[in-house]
Formats: structure tokens, C-alpha cells, sequence
């Protein structure tokens, strides 16, 4: 409630201070706003710096072997595949391999500082978002800078405000790992507004500027390359400067993605291919649908309507962020095909817009411009160009969202109707605009604690993302983890039948899902259980190759269920052993054994049960199995001494009262 109230009065103050000082001189319009978007940049995340590490972090941090070396691991991260340091092997999950090296970089400088320490991380990720905020605001003033003082900094101010406080955004910022998206917005608006500083005073010094911060990004993720079709056009649609300079400007630009592809391609090797490859796992390949014995791949209208339902799904929660989750991995983005009108709808929606951008870029119109900022760089995230490996992903937005907020703040201008000359020229734009900052901020800020850990965050999406295999399996492992903390052990067995629900759920969505029928068999073992928990163990190793480590950890947890299993019954007869219910105590031995169980125990209380029975024989081959397992047993030889006597063999029986006496004296009688 406290965040709730604050950031309603901090946008009515906001706005207070906007009225205020709207009528003063450049200077101060520029210091004033350039503050404000860095201070409500930050607080809007605030809450976010004592949460824990979540989801990939672990790929990039926690578990990467190169980010935890510090210093000494930035080789290692510069010359391999980003993921290299986690799976400790070359793995191309999806095609084009990854090579986003300068977050990882980040991370190990921070490792090499701090420590393991998830609050500096996201202090870290706050500050940058925050600077990427103050940036966009000067890129725009930039963008628009022949235009009049007061429509100038209103549109590069909504266009900043709008940006920092979507929602859509908290996954980028609440995840430390989405570092990789902000610092690849941060050097793609900084090559943008150099070549816009290159393009209005002609000083290579900031071509030179923008060429660094290009690089920079595209270390960063390789969604930069999109700016090499923005950054000319927004010098086409928002300065006079001769077609040359666009082209010098483009040109090193290009040289530089090409220096960036070359480097690329000789660490990856054949990973840093873009081509689509046949991946039949659905983990990898969203694409693929059940026929009932295999997964086969989906008909090219079920692909493309699928894709452009998607791409409908990323316009609404741009204008209606909510719901809103981590996950969309299959099936919770359903398949579509042509058929469906939310496909035609979006279709339409995105070939009309192209049409009015075509048609309106030769008057240079600014939304033109936003529209195809939002498609281009929209465009290697949407896959239409090649495969990414999932549906969507609301980071997916964290670049593309600049366009819309663009549109948006241009629109909300052309409501006043009339330059800004008076306090009355707002009264329409303003309350539009509170409207929108106050609901993105509060929704932004819950969704923030949502991020607080894995648990919190995937027992909230499941909510929301119902029919994902990934997060049900998911939610699967955590709870078990959860069900075995001392503090949870009150609700330890609820714990455990929820998290086989998540799992059963998992393999339904996903026939060939091996991982939740490992967590179901761990679930089973915990609450004792061995027999079902073998099942799924089996049922793991039955559709997994011996070297994954889903088979591994079956085989390895289905020898602890099994010896589990051997101790409760083995200890089931030493109970009925001691109640001299001897026939059941053979009954339950010659059971266990003939499934080929084993131990010690087992094969001393057998032998026990035959001897207080009279089977003296047959005791005799139980204390022999007995020694056959463990030669230095020394209350084996008294037992087996013992049998011999009973069947009057008293040389024998001596011979091994001798055996047994040597091995522990305490035996002898005294």
C-alpha cells in the first residue's frame, strides 16, 4: 500500500512541477526532465533490490563457471558461447548459438567484487535502466529538435515517462539476467543519438561515438543489428542531411556488424548459423504438435497464424499489460491458424499500419517512423526470420516498446490541437497521460514482487501461464524443494501431492517431457512411496539416451528408492522377527529375494527366521550369503557356527566360532 500511495502522489506532484515550470527557459525544461526520468526510473525498481536470484540467473551467474572465476574468467567469456560456462559443454539448442558476452563480463566483475551478491546485481540493473530512460529522452529531444521548444520536450518526456513505467518491462529489469536487453537498448539509443549529433554538426568525433556505442550493444545482444535499418531512417525522417552522410553513417555501421558477425562465427563455428534446423524437442521448437505417438511438425498456416497471433498478443499487453508472466513456452500460446480472427485481426492490424508508414515516410511523419522502428526491431524476436527457440517472452518487448511510446507521446501532442502556449493547451493531454503513468507504475511495482524468487514467481505465473509444460514442471521441482525445508515440515505431504499434480500436468502437456517424471519419482520417494516412485524412475530411463541428465538422475534416484525400499521392508521383518511371527518373516524374505534384492540384513534375518524354524539347511546358505557379502562379518560366522552345531556337524560350527571370536572377542562367551 505504501509503494500503491506513493507513486500516486509522486505522478499528481509530477505533474504539479510539469505546469509549473512548462513555460521556462531551455535549460532548465532539459535539467528538470532529465532528472525526473532517471529518479522515477529508479524508484519505479526499487523494491526489487533485496530480491533473490531467479530463473536464468543461474545460466549467467550462479552456476557459470567463467562469471565465477571474476577477472580471470572475461577471456573465457569473450571467446565462447555465452552459455559455455554454464553447461560446461558446446550445446546449440536453437539455432544461431549465442554470443552476448559484455552482460557476462558485467557479472564477473561484480563476482570478482562483491561476491555472490544478487542485490548488486540488481542495483546495477535499476541504475542502467534508469540511464537507459534519461538517454531515450535525449535521443528524442535529438529526433525533434526543429520543432518548437515546448512540443520538443513533451514528446521526448512522455516518451521516456511512458517507457520507464511499463510493466512489460519488469522482466527485463526484475530479472538480472535481462541485463543483456537493457544493455543492448542502452548502446543502440547511443549510436542512434551520436549519428543524429554526426548528422547536425558533421564532427566525426561523434561518428566515432556513435561507431563505440553500436559495438557496445551488439556484444550486448544481438537484437542491435536492427539500428543498422533505424538509425538511417530516423536520419532520413528527422534531419536534411545529404544522402551521403546517411550513407558514411550506415557504412561504418555496417562494416562494424559485419567485423561483429565474422567474430561471431569463429566462436561459435557451426552454432552461428541462423538457419532453422529440424529440432523436434518442444522445448526448442514451439512448433511441433502431438499426433498421438510422435510430435510432427506444424503445417505452415498453423506456423504463420500461430506467429502472428503472438505478435497480436504483444500489441495488447502494450496497451493492457496484464496478465503478465515469465512464461510462455508451449502449450500456453495455443495454435492457431488463418481460421482464427485473432489472427486475421492482427494481420490486418500489422498491414495497415505498414501501409500508412509506407505511404507517409516520404512526408517524413514521425509515426511513420515509429511504426517501422516497432516492426524492424520487433522483427528478429517475432520468429519470422529464423527460429528463437519459444513463442514470446515479454523482454522480447523491452526494444520494440521505444516505437509505441513514440506514437503514443506524438498522438497525445497532436491532442492539444495547438502549440503549447498556456496552462489550458494540457487539459486533455495531461489526465491522459496521468491515466496511463499511474496504472503502468502500480502495476509495474506489484509485478516487481512477483520476482522476489523462484518460488514466489512461478507459484504466481502458474496462475497465469496454466498450460506451460516448462513452468508446471517447474513449479513441480520447487515445491518438492520447498516441501523438504524444516520449516514447511507441517505441510511436507501436501507440499508433495501438489507438486505431482504440477508434474503429471507437465507430462500431459508434454507426452515426452522426461524431467517431471523424475521430480514425480522424488516426490514419491520423499513420502515413502518407493514402488510408484520406481515407476516413474523406469518410465524416465525407458524414454531418455543413456548420456542426458534426465536418465543419469533417474538411474541414480531409482538405486535410492530401491535401497530405501529394501531397508522399510528388510526392516518390516526384523519386526516380525522379534514378535516370532517366523512364517510371515520367511514369507516377506524369500519375497524380497527372489526380486533380487540384497543386504546383509535381509539375508541375516532369513537365515534367522529358517534356523528358529528349523530349516537349518537353508540357514546355513542365508549366513554363507551373508559372509559372501561381507567376509569379515562376525556375528555371520557365530550364526553360521550356530547352524552347523543344530545339525550336529560340531567341528564346523567350531570352526567358525573360532572365525568369529577372532574377528570381535565380545562374542566369546565368558
Amino acid at each position: 500500500f505504501f509503494f500503491f500511495f506513493f507513486f500516486v502522489f509522486f505522478c499528481f506532484f509530477l505533474f504539479f512541477f510539469f505546469y509549473f515550470f512548462l513555460f521556462f527557459f531551455c535549460f532548465f525544461l532539459f535539467y528538470f526532465f532529465f532528472s525526473i526520468c532517471f529518479v522515477f526510473g529508479f524508484l519505479l525498481y526499487a523494491n526489487t533490490i533485496g530480491h533473490d536470484y531467479t530463473v536464468d540467473d543461474s545460466i549467467v551467474i550462479t552456476d557459470n563457471d567463467f562469471v565465477k572465476e571474476g577477472f580471470s574468467g572475461i577471456g573465457k567469456i569473450l571467446g565462447n558461447d555465452t552459455f559455455l560456462g554454464f553447461f560446461k559443454v558446446e550445446k546449440s539448442l536453437v539455432a544461431g548459438g549465442r554470443y552476448r558476452p559484455l552482460s557476462l563480463v558485467t557479472f564477473a566483475i561484480e563476482y570478482q567484487l562483491f561476491g555472490e551478491s544478487p542485490t548488486v546485481s540488481h542495483f546495477v540493473n535499476i541504475l542502467l535502466y534508469a540511464l537507459t530512460g534519461m538517454l531515450l529522452y535525449l535521443v528524442v529531444l535529438q529526433l525533434f529538435r526543429h520543432k518548437q521548444l515546448t512540443e520538443t520536450h513533451f514528446i521526448a518526456f512522455v516518451t521516456a515517462m511512458l517507457f520507464l513505467a511499463h510493466p512489460i518491462h519488469t522482466e527485463a529489469v526484475a530479472n538480472i539476467k535481462g541485463r543483456d536487453e537493457i544493455m543492448a537498448l542502452l548502446g543502440s539509443l547511443g549510436a542512434l543519438y551520436f549519428a543524429l549529433r554526426y548528422a547536425f554538426k558533421g564532427q566525426v568525433s561523434q561518428l566515432i561515438l556513435a561507431s563505440i556505442c553500436f559495438f557496445f550493444g551488439i556484444l550486448s545482444k544481438e537484437n542491435t543489428i536492427t539500428f543498422l535499418a533505424v538509425i538511417p531512417l530516423a536520419m532520413y525522417v528527422f534531419t536534411k542531411v545529404k544522402t551521403s552522410t546517411i550513407g558514411i553513417t550506415t557504412g561504418v555501421l555496417v562494416v562494424l556488424a559485419a567485423v561483429f558477425l565474422v567474430l561471431r562465427s569463429s566462436i561459435l563455428g557451426d552454432a552461428a548459423s541462423f538457419s532453422a534446423n529440424a529440432n523436434m524437442e518442444l522445448m526448442n521448437n514451439p512448433y511441433l504438435k502431438w499426433n498421438g505417438s510422435q510430435y510432427v511438425a506444424f503445417t505452415a498456416m498453423e506456423k504463420f497464424g500461430t506467429i502472428f497471433y503472438t505478435l497480436g498478443k504483444y500489441l495488447v499487453l502494450m496497451i493492457f499489460p496484464h496478465p503478465l508472466t515469465h512464461d510462455y513456452y508451449p502449450a500456453q500460446i495455443p495454435m492457431m491458424t488463418f481460421g482464427d480472427w485473432q489472427v486475421i485481426l492482427t494481420l490486418l492490424i500489422y498491414v495497415g499500419a505498414g501501409i500508412y508508414a509506407l505511404m507517409r515516410l516520404p512526408k517524413k511523419d514521425p509515426i511513420a517512423f515509429g511504426i517501422i522502428y516497432f516492426i524492424a526491431t520487433l522483427s528478429v524476436v517475432s520468429n519470422l526470420v529464423f527460429p528463437i527457440g519459444t513463442n514470446m517472452s515479454e523482454r522480447f518487448m523491452f526494444m520494440p516498446s521505444v516505437g509505441l511510446c513514440l506514437i503514443a507521446a506524438v498522438l497525445l501532442y497532436k491532442l492539444v490541437n495547438k502549440r503549447l502556449v498556456n496552462f489550458g493547451d494540457l487539459k486533455l493531454a495531461l489526465p491522459i497521460l496521468a491515466l496511463f503513468l499511474i496504472g503502468f507504475s502500480l502495476k509495474t511495482v506489484v509485478r516487481n514482487m512477483a520476482w522476489k524468487d523462484n518460488y514466489t514467481l512461478f507459484s504466481t505465473d502458474i496462475h497465469t501461464s496454466t498450460n506451460s509444460a516448462k513452468l508446471n514442471n517447474a513449479m513441480a521441482g520447487i515445491t518438492v524443494e520447498e516441501a523438504n525445508k524444516p520449516e514447511n515440515a507441517t505441510r511436507k505431504q501436501q507440499l508433495l501431492n501438489d507438486a505431482i499434480r504440477y508434474g503429471l500436468q507437465a507430462r500431459t502437456l508434454h507426452p515426452t517431457y522426461a524431467n517431471p517424471n523424475v521430480i514425480i519419482g522424488n516426490a514419491y520417494t520423499y513420502m515413502g512411496e518407493f514402488t510408484k516412485a520406481i515407476e516413474f524412475y523406469d518410465y524416465t530411463l525407458r524414454i531418455t539416451g543413456e548420456g542426458s541428465s534426465d536418465h543419469k538422475n533417474a538411474l541414480n534416484n531409482k538405486q535410492i528408492a530401491l535401497s530405501n525400499m529394501n531397508a522399510k521392508e528388510v526392516e518390516q521383518q526384523g519386526q516380525l522377527l522379534q514378535q516370532q511371527r517366523f512364517a510371515e518373516a520367511i514369507q516377506l524374505g524369500e519375497k524380497l529375494i527372489a526380486e533380487g534384492k540384497t543386504s546383509v540384513a535381509l539375508f541375516g534375518q532369513q537365515g534367522a527366521a529358517y534356523g528358529a524354524t528349523g530349516q537349518h539347511q537353508k540357514a546355513i546358505e542365508m549366513f554363507q550369503k551373508v559372509l559372501a557379502l561381507d567376509a569379515n562379518n562376525a556375528q555371520g560366522y557365530l550364526n553360521l557356527g550356530f547352524a552347523y552345531q543344530a545339525l550336529g556337524d560340531a567341528a564346523t560350527a567350531n570352526l567358525n566360532f573360532e572365525k568369529a571370536y577372532a574377528l570381535d572377542p565380545n562374542l566369546k562367551p565368558k
